[in-house]
């Protein structure tokens, strides 16, 4: 059944291209936070930096902030998915009331259930927390190059 092999890679390749999607739109979410909290604290970073913080340990504190937020995040959001997958894999949808539309295609089932592996576990968490510390460098590197003198005049 050729048509269906085309179906299946077809829908691959849109997962993928929604997974990136989808983690572009976390990686974004992690660059806004994170610009906000440094145009928050331009005072406070502009006297770091006039007391004598170099410009490197603010990037490092900036960066390892984003990274503590990123994993505080990450564990409530992997409890929380691997629940509801749990769930969907002991109660999966049922689409029976569409048995003869997935018929057409060869599918004889009508229950699919959830699955959760560990390699999709660790991977989404590498990718995040990679896409954190990408994402989050750029503020860091703006805070780092502020002025000390116009950062503490800053309202």
């Amino acid at each position: 059944m050729p048509e269906l092999v085309q179906f299946i890679v077809m829908d691959d390749f849109s997962a993928y291209i929604f997974d990136f999607v989808l983690f572009m739109i976390v990686a974004f979410g992690i660059y806004n936070t994170i610009q906000m909290s440094v145009f928050e604290r331009t005072r406070e970073i502009g006297i770091m930096l006039s007391i004598g913080t170099s410009p490197g340990q603010v990037r490092s504190l900036i960066v390892y902030e984003s990274f503590i937020i990123t994993v505080i995040g990450l564990i409530p959001g992997m409890l929380i998915g691997s629940l509801l997958s749990i769930y969907f894999q002991h109660n999966p949808i049922d689409y029976s009331a569409y048995a003869k539309e997935i018929t057409v295609w060869g599918v004889t089932t009508t229950l699919f259930p959830a699955r959760l592996t560990a390699l999709n576990l660790s991977v989404t968490c590498t990718l995040i927390c990679i896409s954190s510390l990408i994402f989050s460098f750029f503020p860091a590197l703006r805070a780092s190059r502020l002025n000390p003198v116009k950062a503490i005049r800053h309202l």
